[in-house]
Parts: C-alpha cells; structure tokens; sequence
C-alpha cells in the first residue's frame, strides 16, 4: 500500500524519467522506438512505458501477496502503514517472527492505551498519594473531602501509536527468551499467547521493558542460566517480588491501569496491580505466565471478585500463584466460584458472539480475550435446565449466582430444542436461571437451583410451613478461609430478618432479635432457599444462602 501510494505520485511524471540519466533527459524524445547508449536506457515509446508499468506492478502486488489479506486491511486501516509495514519487512527473511508478528497484528485491534487522569474540583490534574492512610475507609473519606475525581483523558489505539522499533524490539527480545532453558517444552502457539504479548490490559506502553524489569531483579538474572524448571524459577522471582511489593486496596480510589514504570515505582497496590506487575515480570524473563479471575464468589459474600496469576510449566500443567504473595503449587483460590476464566491476548470467538449482535450482548460478555478454566480449579460439567415456551425462542440465556445482596450472572448457555446448556460450570454451587433484554436488564426465570458435586440437580421451590413448631438460627452466613471454617455470628440484641425466595423475589418471611446466641422463627416455608440479614447493616453483611434441613442451617 506504502509502495503504492509512493507509484501514484509517480505517474505524475513520465516513467522514462526514472530510466534516464540527468543528461540524457535534456535530449530530445524520439517517440516509437527503443534506443541505447552510453547515456543509459532510453525509453521513448508510449506502449513500452505502459508495459513496464504493468510489470512494476506485478512486482508490487506479488511482495505484497505474502502478506495475508486481513493483516493488508488491518494496516491500512491503521493511519500507521509506514511502522507497520516497516516491521514486516524487518522479518521478511524469518517465517517464525513473522508469524509472531502476524500473531499481534491479528490481535490488536481491541488493544490500546486509556489515560486516566485524577482531577480536582478545580479541574487540576494530580497523582494522589493513596498509600499514605491507614485503611481504606479513611482514604475514601479523603478522597471525597479533596473533591477528586477520575477521569478518562483519551484512549490511543495501538495499530495507530505502535512503532516499529517497538514491535520489533518486543519480538526479538521474547524469541531470545524462550531459547533459554526454562523454556524447553513451551509450544510456538504457548509462547505467542502468553509470553510474546507487549502489553497487558490498558495500560500507556512502555519502551524496553522486558531489559529494564530485569535489571531490578539482577540477582535472579544473573543466576538464571541454570537449567531449572520454569515453575521454580517462577517461584523465584515472586519471592523477589514480595519483597518490593505490598498489598494496599486504597489504590483502586486513584486512576487505573497504571504503567509496569508506575508499579515499580509504587510498590504496593491492589490484587490488580499485583497480577499485573507479575505478568510483566515473568514475561520479562520469558516465563508463560496468565492472569485467571473468578467474576464472583457464589459462597463467600463479603467480596465481589478475585484475580490471580498461573505460570505454565514445563509438563504442560498450569500452577495458579498470587502475584507478589503466594508462590506455585502452594496457592489456590479459597473460595467457591462458579467460573473461573483466563485472559488471553488473542480474540476467542465463542457462541454469544455468533448468536446475538453486539448491542443485544451484555456489558461483561462482550470480551473475547477470555477462556473457562473453570474445571483446572473445581469439579465441574455442563449444567442442562428446561425452559418453557416463552423463552424456548431465546437464543441465549443467563445463569447467576447470589452474591452481596443479589443475584449476579456469571456465566451464559446456548438454548436448543426447549433446553438451555451451560457449558464448564462449577459444581456445589446454587444458580438461578436468568433472561436478559438490553431495555429491561436481567429477570428471573423460576426456582434457583443446586447444581450438586455429585452432577445431580434439584431446585429450591418454597412450600407449606415445615413440620417444626420453631427453629433457632446461630449464624448468618459461613464460609471458609484456607483449612478454616469461619462464622459470622449473631450480635447479642440485634435484629435480624429471614427472606426466602419465591415467584421471582425475595420476600421478608419475619424479624426477630438476637438472644443467646439464636434468632427464632415459627412455622418457616419448607423446601426454600433463605437469606438472614442483619438490620443493622446497610452494606454486605456477609449474609449466605443456605436451606434448611431437620432445622439445621445448611449453607451455599
């Protein structure tokens, strides 16, 4: 396209004149004939000219025919041809780069560069200290008293802002990578997904990474020519890792996506910046390292969602770790979620994508850059619920799980023949069955359901008071934290309500207070799933879905 454009300016002027040398052009042209001398080549006939045009173009058009026609498109498209082919012709000579390069390419439309700023009443840009209060209830009174706010400034599309040198550099310098010993047993498609990539979400780009994350780690560098395995040498640098960063949930008050620079220089923030300061680190030293995130925790309450990092070793197996916490085969999540995904540079087309137009999709389905690992972490299987006529039409419906206070969708199924089948779903997790309109949001279809360890299922359908004259409930939510069991336990005089779901809604069955230790309820429905609040909270109180069998609190 770049040669092109460069050809059309050139038809301004007679093709003979780039053949002729500067005192032959002074001669007089002699039409309808070839002549030669010691001027050079000398080109006078119109027929020649348009015939050597033509074979200039064929020239042009096969060069090109080695670049696919959709990395063609993409470039011009971009505003950036100059760079962009630049680079491609850089590894003309070398299928495998050029492939990896094809690879971002492909891949990087959705990537791009959002400027945060933090702004002031005033409209004055600063970088707030966060870090500097204790806790962060006392940082976001701060913020709301100092009036800041943040703002997105601009967003820069990578196919426009990337360079050569850049895309160049990265190639190179990950090629090298994977030659090391760690890198033994990695695959080409492996290598491209989780180790190539040169950005990770959002972020502004920054120029030699990969050498500059390095050198702050020079120890490891230095020693990191012995063959160990990669899953030890990622356990290597998380150590160094934990010891220059903290955990500090006061920074998702600030801007977001701060530059792998910026995490350096920071040194503590939230389970984002933690996974994200480990991706770039990892990768810096060539290790296949991923971000896995659970969207919500269906059996744990106080907390909405979690994020982690998983290297890939050298057996083909994946080993969840906290970034900048916990290492390698001594991680794992510690609580129930019902998926569990992992984000990828490349674009995963999936179902929702094929089925429903991008405006009927909703907001947290529309990513492509994701794949279910929901089974690498908890027994699951595919989950088939019936539906009935009014939404046997639906091409897609939704499954959630109950989560602060309310139902949250985790996950979508593909409706066929009057059935809709959710894909890789944990299992001891309840669902409820949802549809979803971009006018009206999600709504509920039916009884919430056990999806049981064992594959079975069965719903939760309120019915007729129970047998029991009274029952006593000790506790308002349970959970677990590594081998523990915690409760969260009643407050002696507080006044606590029992919900049970029916018809499509919570319904407040009775209040009662707290007296030794116990709440009492008469004549409660049999066969519902119930919440029990306490009143005095107007937050997540760490309530938990539970149902009741032989009086007895069984929660989910």
């Amino acid at each position: 396209m770049y040669l092109i454009k460069k050809w059309a300016k050139a038809l301004h002027k007679p093709i003979a004149y780039y053949f002729t040398p500067a005192k032959s052009r002074k001669m007089k042209n002699k039409p309808f004939y070839l002549s030669q001398s010691s001027y050079g080549l000398r080109l006078h006939s119109t027929w020649s000219i348009i015939i050597l045009l033509l074979l200039l173009l064929g020239i042009s058009l096969s060069s090109c025919s080695d670049t696919p026609s959709d990395i063609r498109e993409l470039i011009a498209l971009s505003d950036n041809e100059q760079e962009l082919e630049a680079s491609i012709d850089y590894f003309k000579e070398d299928s495998l780069k050029t492939e990896a390069l094809f690879f971002l390419l492909r891949n990087m439309p959705r990537k791009g560069t959002k400027n945060y700023v933090e702004r002031t009443r005033s409209k004055e840009e600063v970088q707030h200290d966060w870090g500097q209060y204790e806790g962060y209830d006392v940082a976001k009174k701060e913020k709301e008293r100092l009036c800041i706010h943040v703002h997105r400034k601009d967003a820069i599309p990578d196919l426009q802002q990337i360079t050569a040198d850049f895309l160049i550099r990265n190639i190179e310098d990950a090629f090298e990578l994977w030659q090391q010993p760690w890198g033994v047993g990695i695959s080409f498609s492996d290598f491209c997904e989780y180790i190539l990539p040169y950005r990770d979400r959002f972020e502004p780009l920054t120029s030699n990474w990969r050498s500059t994350t390095r050198s702050l780690h020079k120890d490891i560098a230095e020693g990191s020519q012995q063959e160990d395995g990669n899953v030890e040498l990622c356990a290597q640098i998380n150590d160094s890792l934990k010891a220059n960063f903290a955990f500090n949930y006061n920074y998702t008050l600030g801007a977001p996506y701060p530059s792998i620079q910026r995490l350096q220089d920071l040194g503590e923030g939230p389970c984002p910046y933690m996974t994200s300061l480990t991706l770039y680190t990892m990768r810096a030293f060539g290790l296949p390292v991923a971000r896995d995130f659970a969207p919500y925790w269906s059996n744990i309450h106080h907390f909405s969602s979690h994020e982690w990092n998983a290297v890939l070793g050298q057996d083909g197996q994946w080993y969840p770790f906290m970034g900048c916490e916990a290492n390698p085969r001594t991680y794992q999540p510690i609580f129930q979620a019902p998926k569990v995904f992992r984000e990828t540079y490349s674009q995963q087309e999936s179902a929702i994508h094929k089925l429903l137009s991008p405006d009927e999709i909703p907001d947290r389905f529309r990513r492509k850059d994701l794949v279910d690992v929901t089974n690498l972490y908890y027994p699951a299987g595919d989950l088939s619920l019936s539906v009935s006529s009014d939404y046997a039409q639906e091409p897609i419906l939704y499954l959630a799980v109950f989560n602060q206070r309310q139902w949250r969708v985790a996950y979508w199924g593909e409706v066929e023949a009057e059935q809709v089948t959710f894909k890789n779903m944990a299992q001891g997790v309840v669902y409820q069955l949802m549809s979803y309109q971009p006018s009206r949001g999600y709504r509920p279809i039916g009884d919430p359901v056990l999806f049981d360890k064992d594959g079975s299922v069965r719903s939760f359908a309120a019915g007729e008071a129970a047998d029991e004259e009274q029952i006593a409930l000790s506790t308002f939510g349970l959970g677990s934290l590594g081998s523990n069991d915690y409760r969260n336990p009643l407050t002696e005089g507080d006044t606590y309500t029992l919900n049970y779901w029916t018809n499509g809604e919570w319904k407040i069955f009775d209040s009662a207070k707290a007296v030794d230790g116990l709440v009492h309820f008469e004549q409660v429905p049999d066969g519902a799933i119930f919440t029990l609040a306490r009143n005095a909270l107007n937050r997540t109180s760490g309530e938990q879905l539970f149902e009741l069998v032989d009086g007895e609190q069984i929660f989910w």
